[in-house]
């Protein structure tokens, strides 16, 4: 009996030994304070010492949980742990890839229990709950919450639950989610519908790793599809300085499940928030133009969604595309005019067949023309090397546009582009395709 009692305390003494030494390891993870803040983008300075410190703490962490000891700790013991771990994957300026590599050799071998207990035990208490979602059946509440519902203290905000949403996201990949999704739809939400963009822009990324993992229609049934498709609408609108780059995937993906009639007009508003209400709405100056780039983006990606539909909005979106173009080019818009470019490309290819591309011809042959003769004008006067690359993106997507429009329009050869090597052969010959040159 002694002996037993002798390696029986032995063993206590191991596992608490680790339990510490574990402990003191992910306590290095922690973010300093200076970095605890929304735009980091000025701080790579501070970042870079950061992601090393927790780059080494990792490998540590790798070595020490690989310990038959590690096995022994609690589950509540080791998801406090690994709660720390998840903190860093997500594609976050305190991370890197190879953190989140680290972090996946970390948790990968883990249970999914495990996890399960993160979702109900730590990560839940850092939500106030949704007040459009029920709190015990997880179903929508019919009626749109209103500022002061969303006004609740939300300890997530709070400095020592920095990087939730990496919890949460990467939580919600590991466990079944539709078993789960009373402690997954509401903090989930909670992000969406917050007040500031960035977390609107989180919890929209967080909805794009779980969406795809439930039946649609079990979000059917509950009345969260809809809940859903509103909270990112909605914040399609807001068109902040910062653009949300994960909310329209997802708000497409909710949109192709319903039924047909509902499907057409929620791609209508779609469109209305995501592109033409930002040309409308977006501020004047440098301050609006992430916004305006965004919405060439999102042009792009709606006009692989609805196809030749897109033709609907075509009046509003040729001249939402050009108007821009129509003023003088400098490296401030050459990121603006590179994607309005692409936009228009993208408008094109997916009308081929419809004859809609020679209707507005005239209009988008000149104005490229002149954004043509504008650019070589600021090349040859432009020094920076990164500035002329840009200048010359901008004029291959002319030339991209031009080649496209006389793919389906062949008559162009012979009228426009003709008149346009008549003024300056020199000049427009590298715009107009070889055939005409």
């Amino acid at each position: 009996m002694a002996i037993i009692q002798v390696v029986s305390e032995e063993a206590n003494r191991s596992v608490e030994d680790l339990l510490k030494t574990v402990q003191q390891i992910a306590s290095r993870l922690a973010i300093p304070e200076e970095l605890l803040h929304d735009h980091l983008d000025d701080k790579d300075d501070l970042l870079a010492p950061y992601r090393r410190q927790a780059e080494d703490a990792l490998l540590v962490l790798r070595d020490e949980t690989r310990r038959p000891e590690w096995d022994e700790l609690d589950e509540a013991q080791r998801a406090k742990i690994v709660f720390d771990i998840l903190r860093l994957d997500g594609d976050e300026p305190w991370s890197t890839p190879g953190i989140r590599q680290l972090v996946d050799e970390l948790t990968s071998p883990l249970p999914a229990s495990l996890f399960a207990h993160i979702l109900t035990h730590l990560l839940r208490p850092l939500f106030a709950s949704h007040p459009s979602v029920h709190p015990s059946t997880t179903r929508a509440v019919p009626r749109a919450p209103t500022l002061s519902d969303l006004d609740a203290p939300q300890p997530f905000k709070s400095p020592s639950a920095w990087g939730a949403h990496c919890v949460l996201a990467s939580c919600s990949e590991r466990v079944d989610v539709e078993a789960h999704l009373g402690v997954i739809v509401p903090p989930t939400l909670v992000l969406m519908d917050d007040h500031a963009p960035l977390y609107r822009e989180r919890g929209a990324s967080v909805l794009s790793t779980w969406l795809g993992r439930v039946d649609p229609p079990v979000l059917r049934r509950m009345g969260l599809d809809a809940l859903l498709l509103r909270s990112l609408t909605h914040s399609l609108a807001l068109n902040p300085a910062e653009p949300m780059r994960h909310v329209l995937r997802p708000a497409l993906v909710l949109a192709a499940r319903q039924e047909p009639e509902k499907r057409a007009a929620t791609y209508a508003t779609i469109i209305d928030r995501a592109v033409l209400s930002a040309w409308t709405y977006a501020p004047a100056g440098p301050e609006g133009r992430p916004a305006l780039v965004a919405a060439a983006q999102h042009l792009v990606v709606l006009c692989e969604t609805c196809g030749t539909g897109i033709a609907r909005w075509l009046q509003p979106i040729v001249a939402g595309l050009l108007d821009p173009l129509q003023y003088p080019p400098s490296a401030v818009v050459l990121a603006h005019f590179s994607a309005n470019l692409e936009a228009l490309l993208a408008v094109l290819i997916t009308l081929r067949g419809t004859g809609r591309a020679a209707r507005w011809r005239g209009r988008i042959l000149d104005v490229l023309a002149r954004v043509w003769v504008q650019t070589h004008e600021r090349l040859a006067l432009e020094e920076d090397e990164a500035d002329r690359r840009a200048y010359e993106r901008v004029r291959t997507r002319a030339c991209n546009v031009y080649r496209e429009i006389e793919t389906q329009c062949p008559l162009v050869r012979a009228v426009e582009f003709k008149t346009l090597l008549s003024l300056d052969a020199d000049l427009f010959s590298p715009l107009v395709s070889p055939a005409s040159a």
